[in-house]
């Protein structure tokens, strides 16, 4: 996944939106909680991913995703 241009870069982020959730959250640092499968944490951040949605812990805010 590299890009080099305005071009690459949408392509990149095409690629990104069209995998689930739960295989970008690795890809940028987070691991699943070992007694709450929808919880996912990194240092500074928990994060909640469930079906098609995540949200922030600290602000309880969804941002929708696939």
């Amino acid at each position: 996944m590299e890009w080099k241009s305005d071009h690459g870069f949408r392509r990149l982020a095409d690629e990104v939106r069209s995998r689930p959730l739960t295989e970008v959250a690795p890809l940028l640092g987070y691991e699943r909680d070992g007694t709450d499968r929808c919880r996912w944490r990194r240092d500074g951040s928990v994060i909640s991913i469930n079906a098609s949605s995540i949200s922030t812990r600290a602000s309880s805010r969804g941002l929708s995703g696939r």
